[in-house]
């Protein structure tokens, strides 16, 4: 029997010298590499033309609200739910400027979070730590992402505050270092948990553990995010420049004044 070699589905000397000759033998691909190596290639793309030749007088303006920026942080879905509720709470208040705390949001939802996955483990204790349920609950047990039916749940416990109530820190548009701090809290809380399964402590022994680590949960939170609000001294300045107080409210208070958005009917 004759063994036949098929030798073009393989890049020989001959194939990698046509490549290099014939980048050298076209003068822009050399200009093109002198350029790109020192500058930003989106910059060097840029079609000064169609720049200087583009309108910016437009047929319909939006209002003049500031941008919500989230940072490096995967709170999108936040944003658009606290976004959503943003449009006719201004528009009540009669002001430009206005927005929520989406750190507040994220306080508790990452505290929920917690307390669910370190229920989960209690749930699951008697199962293999290879069990694949296991290794996704320890996987990214309190990450940034997250749906609106969690949106809701959150909104309907916690309240809302405004954003000069809870602002932006360095931790919460940049969560990479706070949550892994966060994931080894959650996934040493997971350890001791199983731990006391095994040795039978019982249940009240591992939810125990449980509140030990929501504590140390909590303390992280504090730290990277500061402290949540419980109670709001609301004043504000409307278009004309009229102040208006409204007092003292609790955040529950503020989300049933302020948010008049049926948002429990969507999804």
């Amino acid at each position: 029997m004759t063994t036949h070699t098929d030798t073009n589905n393989t890049l020989t000397l001959e194939h990698l010298d046509g490549f290099r000759d014939g980048f050298a033998s076209d003068p822009q691909n050399r200009l093109m590499q002198n350029t790109v190596t020192q500058r930003d290639v989106n910059e060097v793309a840029l079609d000064h033309d169609i720049v200087t030749n583009a309108s910016h007088t437009f047929s319909m303006l939006l209002d003049e609200w500031a941008t919500t920026d989230q940072g490096f942080s995967g709170r999108c879905w936040l944003f658009s739910g606290l976004n959503l509720f943003r449009v006719d709470t201004m528009n009540s208040l009669n002001t430009r400027r206005f927005e929520y705390s989406q750190s507040y949001m994220m306080f508790w939802d990452k505290v929920e979070r917690a307390n669910f996955i370190l229920e989960a483990v209690i749930e699951t204790a008697d199962r293999p730590t290879d069990d694949r349920i296991i290794q996704h609950l320890m996987t990214a047990p309190v990450e940034d992402a997250g749906q609106w039916d969690m949106f809701v749940n959150l909104v309907d416990k916690y309240g809302v505050v405004p954003k000069e109530a809870m602002p932006e820190t360095e931790s919460s548009g940049n969560t990479r270092q706070m949550n892994n701090s966060l994931y080894y809290q959650v996934r040493q809380g997971a350890a001791k948990i199983r731990s006391l399964y095994k040795e039978e402590a019982g249940l009240d022994a591992m939810r125990q553990a449980k509140m030990d680590t929501l504590t140390t949960v909590y303390r992280i939170l504090c730290i990277h995010l500061g402290n949540p609000p419980s109670i709001v001294d609301w004043q504000w300045r409307d278009r004309d420049g009229k102040f208006h107080r409204d007092g003292e409210l609790t955040p529950l208070d503020f989300a049933d004044r302020y948010i008049s958005t049926d948002y429990r009917d969507m999804v």
